[in-house]
């Protein structure tokens, strides 16, 4: 199985979540902020770019919670890396709270990307 059809099957997997534990939509909104201007005085040209994407949230288990590089609140969000790729300073609306990414790691053991975790403080 290639890496490409492993990331479409955890693609897949994200997005039947939902329907197997009956909590809702595990969409999420990723919004990438618009290009900046090379004068720091200019506003940024046009707004942000939406993303809809396949995701799970969770909490952080209290044994990973240091209270500096993760806090309390902080969310887990993994998603299908078969869309867009977030990075730090794009944001994730997910179930109508507005959160920050603080951490992105892709999961690539063979050099494609199957799947992206990230840290979200809002």
């Amino acid at each position: 199985m290639s890496g490409a059809s492993i990331a479409a099957e955890v693609n897949a997997a994200l997005a039947e979540v939902a329907r197997d534990v009956g909590t809702g939509s595990f969409q999420v909104t990723l919004l990438e902020p618009a290009a900046q201007p090379l004068n720091p005085w200019d506003a940024p040209a046009g707004a942000p770019t939406q993303h809809l994407v396949n995701a799970m949230i969770s909490d952080y288990p209290q044994s990973q919670i240091d209270g500096t590089l993760i806090q309390q609140g902080d969310k887990r969000l993994m998603l299908s890396a078969t869309g867009a790729i977030p990075k730090v300073n794009w944001r994730v609306i997910a179930n109508g709270v507005n959160y920050a990414i603080m951490m992105v790691r892709e999961y690539q053991p063979s050099g494609v990307a199957l799947y992206v975790e990230c840290q979200l403080r809002a």
